[in-house]
C-alpha cells in the first residue's frame, strides 16, 4: 500500500529494465518541495488530489510541505 499516492492524480509509475516499479510524483517537476520518489507509505501530503477514478476517502492527515 502506498497511502495517499494510490489515488492521486499526481502519481505516474515509472518502470525500470529489472520490471521494478517506482512511484514518480509529477508535483516535483513543478515544486522542489515535494520530492521525486516519496518515501512509501504517504499518510499526508499539501498536493494530494484525488484522481477521477479514487473512491472518497477519508484523508484526516493534511501535509504542508514545508513542516
Amino acid at each position: 500500500m502506498t497511502g495517499l499516492c494510490d489515488t492521486c492524480v499526481h502519481l505516474k509509475p515509472m518502470r525500470n529494465d529489472r520490471d521494478s516499479v517506482f512511484l514518480f510524483c509529477l508535483l516535483s517537476k513543478s515544486d522542489p518541495r515535494y520530492p521525486k520518489y516519496p518515501r512509501l507509505p504517504v499518510l499526508r501530503c499539501g498536493g494530494y488530489s484525488p484522481s477521477a477514478q479514487a473512491e472518497t476517502i477519508p484523508t484526516p492527515y493534511r501535509h504542508d510541505p514545508s513542516d
